[in-house]
């Protein structure tokens, strides 16, 4: 039996991975399952681990374990979720009965809150961002502000402008390739589309990728650019316009908080994000305590 459940094929965390449609959720997981196994099974290796032996008690113990180590209630709640598709992969392989499974299923998340990460810029930082690409129109820079306007002025991630190819931009708007292989179209605003149209006309091509590398004599390459070479633009336009730090992310939280502060619809602010789910656009809205003040001041008694 043991034999068994160290085979590649009938291991039920291959099993779970199959489901996933990305790298990255694969990576994530995995992380999460070998920290688990590294506590419980004595090993990080999943496919050494025998899996007839997973409980809701271990689950728990688990999760009481790194409650105590200050792990974030979210981190905890993402192997949880792991953890009951490896459990249902378990049932479905035989390695634990219906009894065992349902327990583990019924096993609440955490609650708790967690700070907000990251920053929205200002208006003002985004008007200095602009004059600056305005008066410094060189190749670079017209690659540099293209990216910073995608990002800034649709909301994009930063896999979603890696994969963007020239044929994606169709006149005023771009088709976005998203997470779980879901696309979505989003219409650019003037600052965007002009910014975008300046980049391919520079590019000189019809076909490829949106954004390239380019090589010290200003020549672009056909390589597609990189998640840290995205990392590394945005560190270009901190240096070179003189602005408070902020992450490619940063860009995609000052979209849909900006969206939210001149009150446009959250349901479109979501479609447009590419979220699922309207609680995780929710978590964007950085307007803070102003805004609740603005809301009292609505009431008509």
């Amino acid at each position: 039996m043991e034999l068994f459940l160290k085979t590649h094929q009938n291991n039920p965390v291959n099993s779970f991975l199959l489901t996933l449609n990305s790298k990255f959720s694969v990576n994530t997981y995995l992380s999460r399952v070998s920290i688990f196994c590294d506590f419980f099974f004595k090993t990080r290796n999943f496919e050494r681990c025998n899996w007839s032996k997973l409980s809701h008690i271990a689950i728990l113990q688990y999760m009481r374990y790194e409650t105590h180590n200050d792990k974030a209630h979210t981190t905890i709640n993402l192997t949880l979720s792991a953890l009951k598709n490896i459990a249902y992969e378990c049932w479905q392989l035989k390695f634990i009965d219906i009894e065992c499974y349902t327990r583990i299923r019924k096993i609440k998340k955490l609650k708790g809150t967690r700070a907000a990460a990251g920053r929205v810029l200002t208006t003002n930082e985004i008007e200095k961002v602009k004059k600056y690409f305005k008066n410094n129109d060189n190749i670079r820079n017209k690659r540099n502000y293209a990216l910073f306007a995608l990002a800034c002025g649709a909301g994009l991630r930063r896999r979603e402008i890696m994969l963007l190819n020239i044929s994606d931009i169709k006149g005023k708007t771009v088709l976005v390739h998203g997470k779980g292989n879901k696309s979505r179209t989003i219409y650019l605003c003037r600052f965007v589309n002009n910014a975008i149209n300046k980049w391919i006309e520079a590019l000189k091509r019809k076909s490829g990728a949106l954004f390239s590398s380019i090589y010290k004599n200003e020549k672009i390459s056909n390589t597609r650019i990189s998640s840290m070479g995205i990392a590394s633009i945005t560190n270009q336009i901190i240096d070179k316009v003189k602005i408070e730090h902020f992450t490619p992310h940063d860009l995609r939280r000052t979209f849909a908080t900006t969206l939210l502060e001149v009150g446009a619809d959250k349901i479109a602010v979501q479609k447009l994000m590419g979220h699922s789910s309207i609680n995780t656009t929710i978590i964007y809205d950085r307007r803070g305590k102003h805004t609740q003040k603005i809301a009292i001041e609505m009431l008509p008694f």
